[in-house]
């Protein structure tokens, strides 16, 4: 690669913001990496302030909800148990209406305790 600015001397690197190739003689080094001109050093500069704020501004993941899981597994185990009924589908729909009805609830009641506190 060749240098945007002088075409016959090698490049030591690629500007960070639009990838022209620089040499020694015009590169101008920032904190965010190599940039050709002032302009893409600034581009650069800003770039890397909003990466660190967004990055200081980050929360922590927030733990995973296996509830869900377990009721669909509860479910499953249910709906294979009762596979070998004659009245089986109406007993499952009855359960599984009964479980959703009941989770529901306690997500309910969970969010409005949540709100009031």
């Amino acid at each position: 690669m060749e240098c945007f600015y002088h075409e016959s001397t090698p490049a030591v690197g690629a500007c960070r913001s639009c990838g022209r190739g620089v040499c020694r003689e015009c590169v101008q080094q920032s904190p965010g990496g190599i940039a050709c001109s002032a302009d893409c050093r600034a581009r650069i500069d800003n770039m890397a302030a909003l990466v660190a704020s967004a990055t200081a501004e980050q929360k922590p993941p927030a733990r995973a909800d296996y509830r869900p899981v377990l009721l669909m597994l509860l479910l499953g185990v249910t709906f294979v148990g009762l596979l070998t009924r004659p009245y089986a589908l109406g007993l499952f729909c009855l359960v599984f209406g009964l479980l959703s009805l009941i989770y529901r609830l306690i997500q309910n009641w969970r969010a409005k305790k949540q709100h009031t506190a």
